[in-house]
């Protein structure tokens, strides 16, 4: 999703004319492309409000940016699989995710230590600017790394917000990367949404989901 949903989101609302459970872990042995798909959120894991949005891309995106891509010597991730987009309403949210399976769980420790910091929201703040095109305009107005209370366990909120501008009309747009992390796996949520941001219940609710899967 970063690289394009808010855009395809913000399509979708103008062709309306609207702008005025837990899985079983993967077993040992399968490879790491395999076990990164089985950390992944189907729609059914979501509920029967939630529809596809958009597809899966063929490449998962990389978890850093050119803006912020620290050197990680030795660090391997053999696996890495994005999911398809999913959408509960117009406005949103939208949901999509990424997992990264590591070659062992130092290896993902290192990549946890060096790249879940601060630093990280630049990734996140690139991605939502990455949404202009076909018209429409994505300008940042904040980024901040926000705590999720209630989650039970560690992960890393950052939220990006801004506006989006089509044909003179303008909605706020917002844009949460939930990271976290466990073994050999690191995965990152993205929750995007027009008008108001993401609820924190529905947020817990997708970290749980996902910790489930990892």
């Amino acid at each position: 999703m970063r690289t394009g949903a808010c855009r395809r989101a913000w399509g979708a609302l103008a062709g309306a004319g609207l702008l005025l459970g837990a899985a079983a872990p993967a077993p040992a042995f399968q490879s790491p492309s395999i076990v990164a798909r089985h950390a992944l959120l189907r729609r059914t894991d979501l509920g029967r409000a939630w529809s596809l949005q958009a597809p899966a891309p063929r490449r998962a995106p990389k978890l850093t940016c050119h803006g912020f891509s620290p050197h990680l010597p030795g660090v391997r991730a053999p696996g890495a699989a994005a999911s398809a987009t999913f959408e509960r309403g117009p406005h949103g949210p939208f949901v999509s995710q990424t997992a990264y399976v590591y070659a062992s769980a130092a290896q993902q420790r290192v990549v946890w230590r060096r790249v879940v910091t601060s630093r990280l929201l630049r990734c996140v703040a690139a991605a939502l600017r990455a949404g202009s095109g076909g018209g429409t305009a994505f300008t940042l107005t904040s980024r901040k790394v926000v705590s999720l209370h209630g989650t039970g366990g560690l992960v890393t909120r950052y939220r990006v917000s801004g506006s989006a501008t089509n044909a003179g009309q303008t909605l706020p747009v917002f844009l949460d990367e939930l990271v976290l992390g466990q073994r050999e796996l690191i995965t990152a949520l993205d929750v995007s949404s027009f008008a108001q941001p993401p609820a924190d219940s529905l947020e817990r609710r997708l970290v749980r989901l996902a910790s489930a899967r990892l």
